[in-house]
């Protein structure tokens, strides 16, 4: 067992098969991943497990949360500035990291920012996602192809992939379910 699925396995119980599926996607660090699906009916522990996750990896990340954010452009930019560390703030006038108007803005913004090591997106609530004008999927599903980086994404969500699944799709995700508790686990 790896040192990253002790500490989670000590901090999230009855959730052994979900914390081995995430560190084996994981690693090894600086591995092509694939897009990995995450899914469960909800209060599954499966945002919580992603995050602590990734704090446990040596990936970079960005965590958005899709019911924050009404637009392409706010939710890419938000990405932008978490993993550049930048914060909007007083000093800076509220200014973002980079505008990201588009797809494009932003698959290059990732390209520049994905040079030296693996970037993981991880979009919570990513049903949100098929809402938003323009569409963006399936383009986060081949973020790596687009930008020609190690650059992958994590969605979670409460509706199952085949309810999810955009109608054109190159890439299949890696599908890992949260079942949910039992009454002897509660």
């Amino acid at each position: 067992m790896s040192s990253m699925e002790e500490s989670l396995s000590q901090e999230f119980f009855f959730r052994t098969r979900q914390i081995k599926a995430m560190a084996s996607v994981l690693s090894p660090p600086n591995s092509r991943i694939p897009p990995v699906f995450v899914y469960d009916q909800g209060s599954g522990g499966k945002s919580a497990i992603v995050r602590r996750s990734l704090e446990l990896s040596a990936d970079a990340f960005a965590f958005v949360d899709c019911v924050l954010y009404p637009n392409h452009k706010v939710l890419f930019e938000t990405i932008i500035n978490q993993l550049t560390g930048h914060v909007p703030s007083s000093e800076n006038g509220y200014e973002n990291h980079s505008k990201c108007e588009r797809m494009g803005d932003f698959i290059w913004m990732l390209a520049e920012l994905a040079c030296e090591h693996r970037v993981i997106l991880v979009f919570d609530h990513a049903e949100r996602l098929r809402t938003l004008s323009p569409p963006i999927l399936p383009a986060p599903l081949r973020l790596d192809a687009l930008t020609d980086r190690l650059v992958s994404c994590i969605f979670i969500s409460e509706v199952v992939w085949e309810h999810f699944r955009p109608s054109h799709v190159w890439t299949e995700p890696l599908l890992v379910h949260f079942d949910p508790y039992t009454k002897d686990e509660l």
